[in-house]
């Protein structure tokens, strides 16, 4: 089921020089029919890497590829510089419940300001990761060609683009 899209599948790697996160798509869910992916997409399960000064964690995070889809259309016009946007883009979750994922790119003057939180979906969203990272701006480019080669490779499998 899983086409060009070689999982786990990196969709951002970002490393300062004393900070790692890795954002992946770790697998599809099973159980999906050709209906039920030509009505609602592709379903499957996300997972987060984080390795700072005394710490190293990987879990899977509540996502969507429609959040993530979202995410790549706010970053990518932030990037752009599109009149009337802000250079901004937010990755987060939906649930109702409570706030499970969230991170924030902010670009400002050649920087990327990174922060967020993840909740460990394996432990019933008790744990996680919060950080805050600061990057060049020079990398999103790089994270925007691995999300549009998802979507891409997504594309190709489900029949569709309809990721929201």
């Amino acid at each position: 089921m899983n086409g060009k899209l070689e999982l786990p599948y990196k969709l951002m790697d970002i490393e300062t020089d004393d900070e790692r996160f890795i954002l992946s798509f770790k697998s599809f869910r099973a159980h999906q029919d050709s209906f039920s992916i030509k009505r609602s997409g592709l379903a499957g399960d996300f997972e987060v890497y984080y390795k700072c000064s005394g710490m190293e964690n990987r879990f899977e995070c509540d996502l969507t590829a429609a959040n993530l889809y979202y995410f790549y259309y706010e970053l990518d016009n932030a990037w752009d510089g599109l009149p009337g946007t802000k250079p901004v883009a937010i990755l987060e979750s939906n649930s109702k419940t409570q706030e499970r994922t969230k991170m924030t790119f902010r670009l400002d003057k050649g920087i990327c300001f990174i922060n967020g939180f993840f909740k460990n979906r394996d432990n019933i969203y008790k744990s996680g990761i919060i950080f805050d990272m600061e990057i060049d701006c020079i990398f999103i480019p790089e994270i925007l060609a691995s999300l549009e080669n998802f979507f891409k490779g997504l594309e190709e499998i489900q029949g569709h683009r309809n990721f929201l």
